[in-house]
């Protein structure tokens, strides 16, 4: 399908042949390499549709954590484990909806089919609250016959089995996979982009969704932006949802609409540009991320640094930590350690860390020794660690553009494994 007079899309045999090249029966998972994939339970559609279920997941080793999901719909378990061939053994944890709700019964000690597609099979579940969800002891997910497509920029889960356990704050109602950008003047929601549902379709192309209602789904518009041309949107279609939360009337409309910052095209308009932003700033950083150990005697603590993306600052006269920063300025690191002489505890910087002005938290953790909070402030991504360790408070903090997060969550989830006392 070209729309010759736009300039913007390509030809149907063009996108056919490439839908072809992406999407192909996977052989043993075992032979992938460490990086981000996504499979899908059917071939990619001429389009570039994303059909059946998929699952976009991060390999390292035998090991997997990713999202399994259906893409056009919301339902979506988090899944950790390890592979064997095509099948994976671990656990699971489900966020319901409205449009999802808990079964009546849930499964014991016998596996039972997820969906009826029968693919992914749970048992030993237990109800958690806050916001209600399901955790899956143990499952069995069979890939077989699965097909590869292109992982896209859309990152996988870092860790899911630790939000069973996690605190649960008031903005935790909103996944972390949905960016706000903008406001529906018809509906007065907030209007999101479904970081998952990014496809590159080809150099500079993107299809994406937008949803309107979290909890309660009011409509979705599937999209395209070609970043070359990123005033410009095509409408594929828009779906509307009855109260039940079933969807009660699809639209095709399939036009291209110039777009602006101002309303009603506000929120296309910011999605366009996260989606290229962020596909920009993806090609400017190094393929290849390397690494250097900061040790600080003082406080006996070390951490690794990209040393291809970030430079240590200036040495600080008392000799606490380090700081580090792109040359562009869009990611800082800081490492800092301090006596803990008027005898706080751990639980005490964790609460105050979370009262920070101006902040939105979508992750929260704390255990004995340590906690980790992150989410956003204003267009950039925050992430805090701090450890109490012989009564010294060691902290990492990362701070990096929004556009950014897509490239680098991962190097955020390596920085942050690297943190540790020395002995």
């Amino acid at each position: 399908m070209l729309l010759a007079s736009m300039g913007l899309f390509v030809p149907s045999d063009r996108a056919s042949r490439f839908a072809q090249a992406q999407s192909a029966q996977v052989g043993s998972l075992n032979s992938f390499r460490d990086a981000n994939h996504r499979l899908c339970s059917e071939p990619q559609a001429e389009d570039g549709r994303m059909r059946g279920l998929c699952f976009l997941f991060r390999k390292q080793g035998d090991e997997i954590v990713g999202d399994y999901y259906y893409p056009y719909e919301g339902s979506s378990l988090c899944v950790s484990g390890r592979v064997n061939n095509n099948t994976v053994t671990g656990q699971a944890i489900e966020r319901l909806t409205t449009s999802r709700p808990a079964p009546e019964n849930l499964p014991e000690d016998d596996f039972t089919d997820w969906r009826q597609e029968g693919f992914l099979k749970v048992r030993y579940a237990e109800r958690l609250a806050s916001p209600e969800r399901i955790r899956y002891r143990s499952l069995l997910l069979d890939l077989n016959g699965f097909y590869q497509y292109n992982a896209g920029p859309v990152v996988p889960p870092q860790n899911c089995l630790r939000q069973a356990n996690r605190s649960i704050g008031p903005s935790d109602s909103v996944p972390d996979y949905l960016q706000e950008v903008g406001q529906s003047p018809f509906y007065e929601l907030p209007v999101y982009l479904d970081q998952r549902s990014i496809l590159q379709l080809e150099d500079n192309l993107y299809r994406y969704r937008t949803i309107i209602g979290v909890d309660t789904r009011e409509s979705e518009s599937d999209l395209i932006v070609d970043c070359d041309n990123a005033d410009q949107v095509r409408i594929v279609r828009v779906r509307y949802y009855d109260e039940a939360g079933q969807v009660s009337e699809v639209e095709e409309i399939d036009q291209v609409q110039s777009v602006s910052p101002e309303p009603p095209d506000t929120a296309k308009y910011n999605a366009n540009q996260s989606i290229c932003s962020s596909s920009e700033i993806g090609r400017t950083l190094p393929s290849e991320v390397t690494y250097e150990r900061y040790y600080n005697d003082r406080f006996d603590y070390s951490v690794l640094y990209p040393d291809n993306i970030v430079t240590p600052q200036d040495r600080p006269t008392n000799l606490d930590g380090r700081d580090f920063r792109s040359p562009d300025g869009r990611i800082t690191m800081q490492v800092f350690g301090a006596n803990n002489s008027l005898g706080r505890t751990l639980e005490e910087r964790y609460r105050e860390a979370l009262q920070t002005e101006n902040q939105n938290v979508t992750y929260q953790f704390i255990e004995d020794d340590f906690f980790v909070i992150s989410g956003y402030q204003g267009n950039d991504v925050i992430y805090q660690k701090t450890m109490l360790v012989n009564n010294v408070f060691k902290t990492l903090e990362i701070r990096y553009d929004r556009a950014l997060q897509p490239e680098f969550d991962s190097v955020v989830t390596d920085i942050s494994n690297s943190f540790r006392p020395m002995p």
